[in-house]
């Protein structure tokens, strides 16, 4: 059964990644990773403890990781002890998940006959789809183009807002039946 169009879509955040497939208003296949970004600074920071014997400032690694583009940023990477490879590296261990987590949804959107979801590439949603590293690579390690809006916090937020109202129309509905 084919339902119209489908949307590969993933929200990237602090400490979960959720991916789903979504067809004519339903969800068909999802994928979760839990980590996100506060894995590859839990990551980072380690690798400079092993490296230093002390654990880097948790503000100063944030900022450099955020800048990282997978090539540039040597002397800022430099700054809090590490090198382009280790950053490279931290950002791989996570990406390896998130792309597990991506095919898991393709998967059982697919086996359950849903339009090819993979078609319109991956729509990336949440504060964290802006870090340029795992935006490039995510469409190098899974072949799709990745499209992120120009805000996507508020993706996010405007999603919540909608479930929000949703399960308050539900409850309100359930209290007059009773």
């Amino acid at each position: 059964m084919v339902i119209g169009q489908s949307s590969l879509i993933g929200s990237l955040g602090t400490s979960c990644s959720e991916f789903g497939v979504v067809a004519g208003g339903s969800l068909f296949g999802r994928g979760v990773a839990d980590g996100g970004w506060n894995r590859i600074l839990f990551l980072a920071a380690a690798q400079v403890r092993r490296k230093t014997g002390k654990w880097p400032d948790p503000d100063a690694l944030e900022a450099v990781l955020w800048l990282f583009d997978g090539e540039r940023a040597a002397d800022q990477l430099a700054s809090v002890g590490l090198t382009v490879i280790e950053a490279q590296a931290v950002f791989e261990a996570e990406l390896a998940r998130l792309v597990a987590a991506i095919n898991c949804a393709v998967d059982k959107a697919v086996s359950r006959e849903i339009d090819d979801p993979q078609r319109n590439g991956l729509t990336l949603v949440g504060g964290l789809s802006k870090q340029r590293y795992l935006r490039q690579r995510l469409s190098e390690m899974t072949g799709l183009m990745v499209v992120t809006p120009d805000d996507p916090r508020v993706c996010t937020l405007r999603g919540l807002a909608t479930l929000a109202q949703e399960c308050a129309m539900t409850w309100s509905n359930v209290w007059k039946a009773h």
